[in-house]
């Protein structure tokens, strides 16, 4: 794909996903490499635009996980970001010993990292959007890793092309080329003569998503769909507009639902949850556990599975343990969450149940 027509979709998918509006500052997350290079090359171009003047700042995180060559892209980010003569912010954090110290693997840690690091640079900058160089075969990659690990509708979605930072922040992730392809952005990196830099662990085997990305994809393409990336997608945005409207549904049945609120603690009408069906029930669950401030992640389908087949017994009264302190009592009439229970379970077991006379 030449660069004015890849130019020209990224104006069209900006425009129609309302990733940007005109005079956005937007903080660009370069590692270096193919991707983020060619993401901040496009809307560079994009924003000399006169209806649109995005102001860009580019960001960069040393995870000193490769030593000198890591060093090296902190270095080609900082001498691209002048050659473009935009502000450049690099900070440098040491993932090993932080993983060590918490106890934590280095995927979850880097993850945490980089959401900080995003967080104060917005602050910093009073940028509101964080712009992530995400493509259409990272979303099926993406895809794959969740169906393997077990996950639901919402995981087979993917990644979203415009989510928050975090549920209460006002910053917005956009991915303006998750529909572009992998090799769409090396033609555009190649039509415009860009460079960038190699990581060398992305040809590890270590990694999961490395041998899903060398070895599961090509034998699926050669062995049972030379399509197979194409229905991955298709199957990615069929369960979006799904867990849209399952989300919309569940939102507005426990509004109904609510029979006492408070920040800590959420009643709710067992009756009136006993009578949806099994997905909005779920879905009901999983809002009320986030209303009062568990974290999505330590909710496991185990935990969701238990709780529903105690709303589908009326004459049982039962109080089940979940992490994060959160506490969840059946009586005849009400399904009561609250946070702050000191004895919770690990995430790890399903929910134990005991019964209150």
């Amino acid at each position: 794909m030449n660069s004015p027509d890849f130019l020209e979709r990224l104006r069209s998918r900006i425009q129609r996903d309302g990733l940007l509006t005109p005079g956005a500052k937007v903080i660009v997350g370069v590692s270096g490499g193919a991707d983020s290079t060619a993401l901040l090359h496009a809307l560079h171009q994009v924003s000399r635009d006169e209806n649109t003047g995005y102001r860009l700042h580019v960001a960069h995180l040393n995870h000193q996980l490769r030593g000198a060559e890591s060093d090296d892209d902190a270095a080609f980010v900082s001498a691209l970001a002048d050659s473009l003569q935009l502000p450049c912010t690099i900070e440098t954090c040491d993932l090993r010993a932080e993983s060590e110290s918490q106890r934590s693997s280095l995927e979850d840690i880097a993850r945490r990292a980089r959401l900080r690091f995003f967080d104060d640079m917005c602050k910093s900058t009073g940028a509101n959007h964080v712009a992530l160089a995400h493509h259409a075969d990272d979303q099926v990659e993406t895809v794959l890793h969740r169906f393997m690990r077990g996950t639901g509708v919402r995981g087979l979605s993917g990644m979203s092309a415009k989510r928050p930072l975090s549920k209460s922040s006002r910053i917005q992730i956009i991915r303006p080329l998750l529909e572009f392809s992998r090799q769409e952005i090396l033609e555009f990196i190649e039509s415009a003569g860009l460079s960038y830099r190699h990581d060398s662990s992305n040809t590890s085997r270590d990694h999961t998503r490395n041998r899903i990305r060398h070895d599961l994809l090509p034998q699926l393409e050669a062995s049972f769909n030379p399509q197979v990336r194409e229905a991955i997608l298709r199957l990615a945005q069929q369960s979006r507009w799904t867990n849209e409207y399952l989300r919309d549904t569940s939102q507005s049945e426990l509004k109904r639902a609510i029979l006492e609120q408070t920040p800590s603690s959420v009643a709710l009408d067992r009756k009136h949850v006993a009578r949806l069906p099994m997905i909005i029930q779920t879905g009901v669950l999983r809002l009320a556990f986030e209303s009062i401030g568990m974290r999505e992640r330590r909710l496991t389908f185990r935990h969701v599975a238990d709780l529903a087949e105690a709303v589908a017994s009326p004459d049982a009264r039962n109080r089940f343990s979940l992490p994060d302190g959160v506490d969840v009592r059946f009586d005849r009439n009400r399904i009561t969450l609250s946070r702050g229970a000191k004895n919770s379970k690990d995430t790890r077991t399903a929910v134990q149940s005991e019964s209150i006379s």
